[in-house]
C-alpha cells in the first residue's frame, strides 16, 4: 500500500513538473511575443514620430517659400503642397498615444495650416504676409519640439508606448537600432546644379545618330579618361540601356565609354582617400579644368561643388551664348591627398547636350526683376536654361536673391512670359551649398 502511494506520488509529481514546464514554456512564449510586439510598436511610434517632424519642417519650408514666392506655377502650386502636408502631419502625429505630448495645439495648428493656404489662393487677404511669418516661425518651434521628443525617445529618455515608471520609459537607444535613419524632408546637395536628378530616364541626344564604335575604338578613349595607358586596361561588362556603354578597368578604376559616338560617360577610382590634404582648392579646381580639356570638353562653365571624404566634386554646366545650361551636366571628383582626379560624371551631358537656339528674351532684367516676391532683394542675375517637370527646357533669369530674414534664395523667372518657374532656398555649409 506504502509503495503504491509512493510510486502515486512520484507520478503525480512528474506529470505536475511537466505541466509546470508546459505552462512555463507557454508564458515564455508569450512573453517573448509581447516584446516583440512592444518593440514592435516602440518602432513604428519613433517613425511616426521622426515622420511628423519631418513633415513639420517641411511645411515650415514651404509656408517659407510661399513668403517669397513671386507669381508662377510654383507659388500656384504651393497652396496645394501646404494643404497635403497638413494632412500627412496629421496622419503621423495620430499615432502617437494619447498623453505622451500636448498635442491639441499642433492638430489646430495644422488645420489651420491647410486651410488657410487654400483660402488665400483664391485671395490674399490684407494680413497675408504677416500671417504667413507667423504661421513659418510657429512651423519651426514646433519642428524643433518634435524633434526633442524624437530625441529623448531615442536615448531612452521617453516611452512612445508604456505609462511613465514602467520599464519601457528607461528603455536605452539601442532599442531602436532597427529604426530606419533616413527619412524624406532633408536638404540636397546642390553642387549637381539645382536640378541634379533630371531627366537621366530620356534617350540620349549628344549620341542619337552617332555610329557604333569597336571596343577597341573606346579602349583609346577609355585610356585618356582613367589617365592610364591602353595595356593596363582589361575589359568589363559592356552596359546595355538606354545609354550603351563599354566598360574598362585599370587596377582600382573603373570606366565607361558610350558605344555610339565613343564618349567619355564615367570614370571612377575606388582606391581608398586618406585624410591629409596635401593639394588646395585652388590646385584642385585647375586640375579638374585640365582634365576637362584633356578629354576634348569645352565650354564649361563651373557652378557648385562639395567637398566630402577628402574629395572636391565640381559641378560643370554648358555654356552658351552667356548662359547657363543646367541640364548638360559635367561633375569632376579631385581627391586632396593626391591632387589627382578621381571622378567624373558625363552622363547629364550625354543625356541632355544637343544643339540649340537660344532665343531673344521678351522680358528685360529689370522686368524680371519685378517679378519676383516682395520679400526677395536681387544681388545678382544670369541667364539660365533649367529643365521643365514635363521634359522640356525653359529659358530664365537665375536671380541670387536674400529673403526676408538674410536667408539666400535662387529664384527662376521665364524671359518670355515672367512666370516663377522655380524658387530654391540655399544653405551654406562647410562643405558647399545645399538646396531646399
Amino acid at each position: 500500500m506504502w509503495d503504491f502511494s509512493k510510486r502515486g506520488a512520484i507520478r503525480l509529481l512528474c506529470f505536475g513538473m511537466a505541466a509546470l514546464a508546459v505552462l512555463l514554456g507557454f508564458v515564455a512564449r508569450l512573453w517573448q511575443e509581447r516584446n516583440a510586439y512592444q518593440r514592435q510598436l516602440d518602432i513604428y511610434c519613433q517613425r511616426s514620430l521622426q515622420d511628423a517632424a519631418d513633415l513639420m519642417d517641411s511645411i515650415s519650408l514651404s509656408l517659407d517659400k510661399q513668403l517669397h514666392a513671386g507669381q508662377g506655377e510654383e507659388a500656384d502650386l504651393l497652396p496645394a503642397l501646404l494643404s497635403r502636408q497638413a494632412g500627412e502631419a496629421k496622419a503621423a502625429l495620430s499615432v502617437l498615444p494619447a498623453g505622451q505630448a500636448q498635442l491639441s495645439g499642433a492638430y489646430h495648428f495644422l488645420s489651420q495650416v491647410g486651410d488657410y493656404a487654400l483660402r488665400a489662393s483664391r485671395g490674399q487677404p490684407e494680413d497675408y504676409q504677416q500671417t504667413l511669418i507667423r504661421l513659418r516661425d510657429y512651423a519651426r518651434a514646433l519642428t524643433e519640439e518634435l524633434q526633442s521628443l524624437q530625441n529623448r525617445a531615442a536615448f531612452g529618455q521617453l516611452s512612445l508606448t508604456g505609462l511613465p515608471g514602467e520599464a519601457g520609459a528607461g528603455r536605452q537607444a539601442e532599442d531602436f537600432d532597427a529604426i530606419e535613419e533616413h527619412f524624406s524632408g532633408y536638404p540636397t546637395l546642390i553642387y549637381d546644379g539645382p536640378f541634379s536628378d533630371h531627366l537621366l530616364d530620356r534617350s540620349p541626344r549628344l549620341t542619337a545618330g552617332r555610329p557604333s564604335l569597336s571596343r577597341e575604338s573606346a579602349r583609346e578613349v577609355a585610356a585618356a579618361c582613367a589617365l592610364c595607358r591602353t595595356e593596363e586596361l582589361t575589359d568589363g561588362e559592356n552596359e546595355h540601356s538606354r545609354l550603351p556603354l563599354y566598360t574598362f578597368k585599370a587596377g582600382e578604376k573603373v570606366v565607361g565609354v558610350t558605344r555610339e559616338g565613343g564618349f567619355p560617360c564615367y570614370m571612377v577610382d575606388g582606391r581608398e582617400i586618406d585624410g591629409i590634404q596635401a593639394v588646395s582648392e585652388e590646385a584642385a579646381r585647375e586640375t579638374a579644368l585640365r582634365y576637362l580639356a584633356y578629354l576634348g570638353l569645352s565650354s564649361l562653365k563651373e557652378t557648385y561643388y562639395e567637398t566630402a571624404n577628402n574629395i572636391l566634386t565640381i559641378n560643370y554646366a554648358h555654356f552658351q551664348q552667356g548662359t547657363l545650361c543646367y541640364p548638360d551636366l559635367i561633375k569632376v571628383g579631385v581627391a586632396f591627398d593626391t591632387g589627382r582626379v578621381v571622378f567624373f560624371d558625363a552622363r547629364g551631358y550625354i543625356m541632355n547636350h544637343h544643339p540649340r537656339t537660344l532665343a531673344e528674351p521678351v522680358l528685360s532684367k529689370q522686368q524680371a526683376e519685378e517679378r519676383l516676391g516682395p520679400l526677395l532683394k536681387a544681388l545678382s542675375v544670369r541667364p539660365a536654361l533649367i529643365p521643365t517637370a514635363g521634359g522640356g527646357e525653359a529659358l530664365c533669369y537665375e536671380f541670387s536673391c536674400s529673403g526676408e530674414g538674410g536667408e539666400h534664395y535662387l529664384s527662376y523667372i521665364d524671359v518670355e512670359t515672367g512666370e516663377q518657374r522655380q524658387l530654391l532656398k540655399l544653405v551654406q555649409t562647410g562643405g558647399g551649398v545645399l538646396t531646399r
